[in-house]
């Protein structure tokens, strides 16, 4: 649920070469170190539809086994 993460949090987005101008105008933002564009969790909370195309992921927290 975007709602229930805090709202500054990152979240990437698989945004096609063709589709780069289209996730600009939604407010994403390019990453060129990273080479990914991103939003943040409010940014989808306020509007899903919007990002929804380009496959949203949730970060994933990983607890060290040791």
């Amino acid at each position: 649920d975007w709602n229930a993460m805090d709202a500054d949090t990152r979240i990437d987005l698989a945004v096609p070469y063709d589709n780069k101008d289209d996730a600009s105008a939604a407010g994403a933002k390019w990453d060129s170190a990273r080479k990914v564009w991103h939003t943040t969790a409010a940014a989808i909370a306020s509007d899903p539809s919007t990002f929804e195309a380009w496959n949203p992921q949730a970060p994933v927290e990983v607890e060290c086994p040791f």
